[in-house]
């Protein structure tokens, strides 16, 4: 199930949710404008966003959505007088627009939408036979644009564990690793993003000193705080796009129980271990080792100069066969010789042979060909979920995710302290989280969803009446 953050199947099934609603509230625009880039590409030069703070009214930013179309999408984060963003009207918006953008853009409003800064990440991601995706089962708001990519990752992760399944050669373990594997990377991604999430006190005070001497400081510090390796980063994060790691998955064969420390948000490191993403390869003639890959089946990169590999690769091979299984066999002896990064291409020459796993995550690396020989049927049933690795290394992954769960819970803690109207959310349905929110914060219109159109926002609530 994939119905978005107002999910009436999660509803249904009563679905919990940890996390943080109503920090604040804003309201987006997308509109047509054919001379915008024109005009800010001589002063601004050409980029994604342009955030503007105007004195005596508030602060924002623009996005270009669509350089084909023209179509730009306008966020409008705080007003100086405190008024809430979302109870602006389209008319006025377009006032504001006008005012942020100054003399000589032409625009047309395309539609306009009001969101609340909500944080959920619910306890399942699957139940009663029912596996959910996206904003069904973790949902914030869309600072660092981290939310999208976190959505396809969870289809990518749970699209080939059902190609499995049908097929028969999947195990019964088969689900519960997706579960385990996408809910901690959802729950790392909501922590950065709260880091991240503007404060709109401090954004009124930006706006006072805007047009005196101390803007070119206060514009120093934003740049200085959103580049380079920053905790809060807003625009790198190739730690938590790149640097997928499951240190527990029950489909990863780990010869000792010893796990490397995952990357910093900001800062990916090109890592060959159980658990992580295969690192990105480039060959010679704008080729990739990726491409030897499968979709839908196991894959085996080996070396065919290191002695004993060949009885390793039989091994492996005929194991896989007989649980029903392909496994697709890559020598990249030769294809090293070719590689553009000689960094990544040495943690290629230090294994002998690395099974990755259709969505390019790594599920065992053997460094001695004659003693991985001796392990492989057992590496098979791992890798395809007929059973885990042992009892205490599916109890460690118990205890981890536990873990990951209490650390995002009092992460949000000093979040909470900056944003006086937002309510904690433990182990919480969403319809007890809406009632808690407009009985508390006297919102009536307050609803779960964040950067949703005004028509399916109303449709989410119905979808969350119908659900009790």
């Amino acid at each position: 199930a994939c119905d978005g953050a107002n999910s009436f199947c999660a509803a249904r099934l009563g679905l919990v949710y940890d996390g943080l609603m109503n920090l604040a509230n804003s309201r987006s625009t997308l509109f047509h404008s054919p001379n915008l880039l024109d005009l800010v590409r001589p002063k601004l030069g050409e980029c994604l966003q342009y955030h503007v703070v105007r004195k005596g009214v508030g602060a924002g930013w623009f996005v270009m959505s669509c350089p084909v179309e023209n179509l730009w999408t306008f966020h409008l984060v705080v007003l100086e007088s405190g008024r809430p963003p979302k109870s602006i009207g389209e008319e006025e918006m377009v006032d504001y627009i006008r005012t942020f953008l100054g003399a000589g853009a032409d625009f047309e409003v395309v539609y306009t939408n009001r969101w609340y800064w909500n944080f959920f990440v619910s306890r399942f991601f699957f139940k009663n036979r029912i596996v959910f995706a996206g904003d069904a089962v973790h949902s914030h708001p869309p600072f660092g644009g981290l939310g999208g990519n976190t959505g396809l990752q969870d289809v990518g992760n749970l699209g080939w564990k059902i190609v499995a399944l049908l097929r028969g050669w999947g195990g019964e373990f088969m689900l519960q690793s997706y579960e385990s594997e996408r809910r901690a990377a959802a729950l790392r991604t909501c922590l950065l993003v709260s880091n991240f999430s503007p404060r709109p006190s401090h954004v009124r005070i930006a706006c006072l000193f805007a047009g005196t001497p101390l803007q070119p400081l206060l514009v120093a510090k934003w740049i200085h705080a959103n580049s380079g390796y920053h905790n809060g980063n807003h625009y790198i994060s190739e730690g938590i796009q790149m640097g997928i790691d499951y240190p527990y998955s029950s489909l990863s064969f780990h010869a000792k129980e010893r796990h490397e420390p995952e990357d910093p948000p900001c800062r990916y490191t090109p890592r060959i271990s159980e658990g992580r993403r295969l690192p990105h390869l480039h060959l010679g003639g704008g080729k990739s080792l990726c491409l030897h890959l499968v979709r839908y089946d196991y894959s085996l990169l080996y070396r065919s100069n290191v002695p004993g590999v060949t009885d390793l690769v039989r091994g492996l091979r005929e194991s896989f066969e007989h649980l029903g299984g392909a496994l697709n066999v890559v020598d990249y002896a030769g294809l090293l010789e070719s590689a553009t990064d000689d960094t990544v291409a040495l943690l290629y020459r230090q294994p002998c042979a690395i099974l990755v796993r259709p969505d390019r995550v790594v599920a065992w690396v053997a460094r001695n060909a004659m003693a991985a020989t001796k392990i492989v049927r057992d590496v098979a049933e791992v890798a395809t979920g007929h059973r885990p690795m042992s009892r205490r290394y599916a109890l460690n992954a118990d205890c981890y995710n536990n873990y990951l769960t209490q650390r995002f819970v009092w992460g949000l803690r000093p979040v909470r302290k900056l944003f006086p109207m937002a309510e904690a959310v433990k182990s919480m349905d969403k319809r007890s989280a809406v009632k808690l929110a407009r009985s508390k914060a006297k919102i009536s219109d307050f609803v779960v969803v964040t950067k949703a159109n005004q028509d399916k926002v109303d449709e989410g609530e119905i979808a969350v009446d119908m659900a009790s």
